[in-house]
Parts: structure tokens; C-alpha cells; sequence
């Protein structure tokens, strides 16, 4: 979703188109796939300073240290939301509160290592209230990148209609309305 809405924005995106839209994300899922070797190699990311980069959160630690600052936008999503939608996607029938617990843990690790980084810029931006407060956090996510986004652009990518795994307590995914 913040993909979706940044290439609105006018942020140009670094994808590679490998992955398609699916029926569980129709929009596409705006990833490059370098990203997932980046433990082995992180110099390919150099010559794309300014544009936008899906990365795995523990895979944050390999980004290279560049001239200038690198602006991270942290989705925060209760990890239970997280592990249903990966179930879904997957086939798979493992969503566990120990599992969304474990992945707590280490998204809180990476996090406030992130926010320890010099040259390193992040904001948290809540999934939930992304959806829900559409065009107040489009805002916030374009003051933070110092950049003159069109946030109405923005707004109209936000489909509260695929938000599908929600949680109601951080323990149990509920059925979206």
C-alpha cells in the first residue's frame, strides 16, 4: 500500500516487475528483487539514491551508509495481521500468537536499532491508521520525505477493502468488514 501511494505521490519506485498483482495483492507488490541478496550485496542500491525501495525489515541492517541520509518508512502492523496475511498468501495454516510474538520481537529489535543509526531517517507509520487517516499520514509521510507529494493522489490508492486480516485483540485476525 505505501508503495502504491508514494508512486501516486510522485516518488519514483525501484521494482523490477518479477513478482505480479495476484488476488492477494491486485495492485502488485512493487518489490526489485536484488533486495532479498542484499547480505551479499548492498552496492547495487548506490546508484538509486532518491528513489523508493521495498526492504524487509531485517534486512534493513545491510543498506549501504550513503552521502546523504536515508529516509525509512517503518510500516508498523500487528505482527498477528502480518503472519494470517503470509498464511494466506501461502497456503499455510501456521498463525500462532508464539509465532507473531517472535516476529515482534525481532521488528522491535531492527527498529529501535534503525532509529540508533546515524545515517539512518525513520518514521513509523502506523498500516491501520495509514488506511483510516489516509490523507492526514500522506501528509506526515511527505513532510518527513521533504518532498512535495500529491497527497490526493495518494488518498485515492488507499482501498480500506484490502485490508484483510485484521486483528481485534493482537491475538486472533478477525474478517474484514
Amino acid at each position: 500500500m505505501m508503495m502504491s501511494a508514494l508512486g501516486a505521490g510522485g516518488m519514483v519506485l525501484l521494482t523490477d516487475g518479477v513478482r505480479r498483482a495476484d488476488e492477494h495483492n491486485p495492485r502488485g507488490y512493487f518489490e526489485h528483487s536484488a533486495v532479498l541478496g542484499l547480505g551479499d550485496d548492498s552496492e547495487w542500491l548506490k546508484p538509486h539514491a532518491g528513489k523508493v525501495v521495498k526492504i524487509l525489515s531485517h534486512l534493513l541492517g545491510y543498506v549501504p551508509v550513503l552521502e546523504v541520509s536515508t529516509k525509512v518508512l517503518m510500516m508498523v502492523r500487528p505482527l498477528p495481521e502480518v503472519v494470517a496475511s503470509q498464511d494466506t498468501m501461502l497456503k499455510l495454516n501456521s498463525s500462532s500468537p508464539e509465532m507473531a510474538r517472535l516476529m515482534s520481537r525481532d521488528f522491535g529489535q531492527t527498529l529501535t536499532w534503525a532509529k540508533e543509526q546515524s545515517h539512518l531517517d525513520v518514521l513509523e507509520v502506523d498500516y491501520r491508521a495509514f488506511i483510516e487517516q489516509a490523507e492526514e499520514q500522506s501528509r506526515r509521510v511527505a513532510a518527513f520525505l521533504g518532498k512535495s507529494l500529491d497527497i490526493e493522489a495518494m488518498v485515492r490508492v488507499v482501498d480500506p477493502k484490502l485490508y484483510r486480516q485484521r486483528v481485534k485483540d493482537n491475538l486472533a485476525p478477525e474478517a474484514a468488514d
